[in-house]
């Protein structure tokens, strides 16, 4: 017996499924492209709604500024600064404290972006009168916020010193600080403080374009910070980092703590150029006397530079007469870098 063949489907209904099918498939991404183009918008209006609320948060904070000291905006923003930001660095203030005053001052901040580059002037002569290195340091703040790309350019010439007679503190203070908002500008100014002074001051011929600021306000002799640009410059990552530290290493009138730095930034470099004065630096030091702390830094980089083979190094300095912690150093660092 035969089993049956299947029915036959009607005339035309083969046609009419395909057309189904593509009508659905065409409605599905239809939904699925409306569905994109509802989110975008969405998104649009939530960001436009979100800044619309932040610009309203900071004029309110403007107006109960203006409130609290009875003074117009920019004179309340330099008012609320000179009141709290000497407390961020007073003994007395404790760590909570010292987070709410942060909180005060970030929110004077937002008034200042409130008012715009039209009292950038206004700030700046503000910080030209303030008293001591954190007010200057957050007024400044205040006139990035009002106009950024004024205030880079002023924290830029005072980084460098040559404006509105920076002390090495100010100085050393924005240059953090710029850092964190602008790196490659930060680079850029604090390269020149590398490259121009030490820490006897402006010893370096003064760049054309440069020479009048310097002039008018590089005026000390001496500059105890200076050392510590050389962690700062390091944290730009600007591209000419070992070119700078190791024109630093070469020359043989800077005092201890720079060459210190100097020497640990370009052991953490890897930078081979510098394992021949390292060694010199190391058993004869241009600032006259013999220093172990600063011989167990040379060790070191010279250990991070060349790693097993510094240690017939090692072993040559260990035949030489040492101070006590000079030979620990040594020794182990021979035992971590030899053969195993």
């Amino acid at each position: 017996m035969t089993q049956a063949d299947p029915p036959a489907l009607p005339r035309g209904r083969g046609t009419q499924t395909a057309l189904v099918g593509a009508a659905l498939v065409a409605a599905v991404a239809y939904l699925g492209w409306r569905v994109v183009e509802l989110e975008s918008t969405l998104s649009e209006r939530m960001t436009a709604l979100t800044n619309t609320v932040d610009r309203s948060g900071k004029t309110v904070e403007l107006l109960l500024l203006e409130a609290r000291t009875d003074l117009p905006g920019p004179k309340a923003i330099v008012q609320q600064i000179e009141h709290w930001s000497p407390k961020l660095v007073s003994s007395s203030t404790n760590a909570q404290m010292a987070h709410d005053i942060r909180e005060r001052l970030q929110r004077t901040l937002d008034a200042a972006e409130t008012l715009g580059g039209d009292v950038f002037d206004e700030l700046e002569a503000a910080y030209a009168d303030a008293g001591d290195a954190e007010t200057r340091r957050w007024i400044l703040a205040a006139c990035r916020k009002a106009d950024p790309k004024r205030g880079i350019a002023l924290s830029i010439d005072v980084i460098r010193g040559t404006r509105h007679s920076p002390d090495p503190q100010t100085r050393l203070r924005v240059a953090n600080d710029l850092i964190k908002i602008d790196k490659r500008a930060a680079g850029e100014a604090i390269r020149t403080v590398l490259e121009l002074e030490s820490h006897r001051g402006l010893v370096r011929r003064v760049p054309t374009q440069l020479a009048k600021s310097y002039e008018q306000y590089i005026r000390t002799s001496q500059f105890p910070m200076f050392f510590h640009f050389i962690d700062a410059f390091a944290r730009t990552e600007h591209e000419e980092v070992e070119r700078v530290f190791l024109q630093l290493l070469k020359r043989d009138d800077h005092d201890k703590m720079t060459y210190q730095e100097v020497v640990e930034q370009l052991g953490k470099l890897g930078a081979h150029d510098a394992v021949a004065r390292i060694e010199r630096l190391f058993s004869k030091p241009p600032f006259g006397y013999a220093d172990p702390i600063f011989q167990n830094h040379c060790l070191q980089a010279l250990a991070d530079i060349q790693g097993e083979g510094a240690v017939p190094f090692f072993e040559k300095q260990l035949q030489q007469p040492q101070q006590e912690i000079v030979v620990t150093k040594l020794q182990d660092l021979i035992k971590s870098l030899g053969p195993r």
